[in-house]
């Protein structure tokens, strides 16, 4: 759930003593104690647009769009390419990733060999 506040949407966390009201409850807050302060908000469902990554992409900044006729707000995060630094940082991370499972696997296969060499000579 979004927060709407004079046709602006941002990411606002639910005020605990909104939480567990159904979400049509949420669409207009006109209905609450002037005291709660609330009363010009809503919390309206999020649609989300986001497309997939590509390689060599991310994520950028997020918008957000209210469609006040049907009272939700449409989410999405822009797509940018990842600069030459970065792509190095991953392949990196994803090379170090990749060794340390071979060894892994290497000293399983040590240990394997040496339990079976036990058995054999038993």
């Amino acid at each position: 759930m979004i927060k709407v506040q004079n046709g602006i949407a941002s990411r606002t966390e639910l005020p605990a003593f909104l939480r567990g009201l159904a979400p049509e409850s949420l669409l207009d807050l006109t209905w609450t104690d002037p005291a709660l302060g609330v009363q010009d908000l809503a919390w309206w469902p999020e649609e989300n647009q986001t497309q997939p990554l590509g390689k060599n992409e991310k994520y950028g900044d997020e918008v957000l769009t209210v469609d006040a006729e049907r009272k939700v707000v449409m989410s999405y995060r822009t797509v940018i390419q990842m600069t030459q630094e970065e792509i190095n940082v991953r392949v990196a991370a994803q090379e170090a990733e990749k060794q340390q499972h071979v060894n892994e696997i290497t000293e399983r296969i040590a240990l394997l060999q040496t339990q079976l060499t036990q058995l054999t000579q038993e």
